[in-house]
């Protein structure tokens, strides 16, 4: 847990030294108070419950991990039904709340954003696309073009310039090629061609196109069938984690992938409380929600923080999630690290 300004500096710093921009060291960036009480709103049954179990377990893991003096209580509420959302806000509000995470379905952020002003400052863990978003609110996603976007950033860090792109068709694929896209075109790289598929089979792949690395989109099954092939342009392949899967199982098919993946997946390994493999010695984990986990540390430790990130645009927070900034809409963005999958199928952090 970071709640300690000097570790947290003494954090930045080592972050800032591994190529990112740190929390500039001016000022505190925000703790918890002792027993203040935080709100939490998540769908506590039906079809996201699992989803919320994750996060709640990232929650309780970072809360346990803080020093007593700083220790705030977390209420729950359940934001099953997103209409009740609204109720719910102010009723923590009048309960003593003076800070809330959640809700995390797109549906129920969807309403608060058509509220005038919220009772209490609220960490949203979902992202809406309103133009309008009331006061206090902040809005925490695990985007996925963020992901696209971070592979734009390493590939041209690596020295790449002209990128080919194979996509699926599927609505998903077209989003991770948006934000590829953007991003891409903001460096200042070349587009040498960009191949739609509906299934790995139908793909050909061109070999008279001058590119310099090929942006891979594709789920693990995709992965799977496409990579040994790709390997035949001599190109380095990138990718974003959706080609990883359940990642208990190495992927000796995938070998030589560059894929940007969260930093708690990419250093599983750690001595301190919140690092992945002490959680997973004393959590019922569920592997299908394992980065949900680590948002729930991240919603955490940062919902002190936002009116000091808010107030220092520059500012990084070295997450378990990204490196981590908020923008003047109020709306956290990530950058992921890059990892490169070893001969024996294991995803390892890329020297920079």
């Amino acid at each position: 847990m970071i709640s300690h300004p000097r570790i947290l500096f003494l954090l930045g710093y080592l972050w800032a030294l591994a190529g990112c921009t740190a929390l500039p060291n001016t000022a505190d960036p925000g703790t918890y108070r002792s027993q203040e009480q935080i709100a939490v709103l998540l769908p506590l049954s039906g079809r996201y419950a699992a989803a919320a179990r994750a996060v709640r377990e990232g929650l309780l893991a970072a809360q346990a991990a803080t020093p007593k003096q700083n220790r705030p209580q977390l209420r729950f509420y359940d934001t099953t039904d997103p209409e009740g959302v609204p109720n719910l806000l102010r009723r923590a509000a009048a309960a003593g709340a003076v800070q809330a995470i959640g809700p995390l379905r797109k549906a129920s952020v969807q309403i608060l954003t058509q509220l005038p002003r919220l009772p209490i400052p609220t960490l949203a863990l979902n992202r809406t696309d309103s133009a309008h978003l009331p006061e206090p609110l902040y809005q925490f996603a695990l985007a996925p073009e963020e992901e696209s976007q971070s592979v734009a950033e390493a590939a041209w860090q690596a020295g790449h310039r002209r990128a080919l792109i194979l996509y699926p068709k599927a609505a998903w694929g077209q989003r991770l090629l948006q934000g590829f896209r953007q991003r891409w075109r903001q460096l200042g790289g070349q587009f040498v061609g960009e191949i739609p598929y509906s299934s790995p089979a139908e793909l050909r792949i061109p070999s008279d196109r001058p590119a310099d690395f090929l942006f891979l989109i594709a789920t693990a099954d995709q992965a799977q069938s496409l990579v040994p092939r790709l390997r035949e342009t001599r190109l380095p392949l990138y990718s974003t984690s959706h080609v990883l899967g359940d990642m208990s199982r190495p992927k000796p098919e995938l070998a030589g992938l560059y894929v940007v993946e969260i930093p708690w997946l990419l250093h599983p390994e750690g001595n301190d409380a919140l690092s992945l493999e002490h959680l997973r010695r004393r959590t019922a984990f569920n592997p299908h929600y394992v980065r949900l986990y680590a948002m729930g540390i991240d919603a955490y430790q940062l919902l002190p923080k936002l009116p000091w990130l808010e107030d220092h645009p520059q500012a990084r927070f070295p997450g378990k999630t990204g490196n981590l900034r908020l923008d003047p809409q109020r709306r956290i963005h990530r950058q992921l690290p890059l990892g490169r999958i070893n001969a024996t199928g294991k995803l390892v952090p890329q020297p920079r």
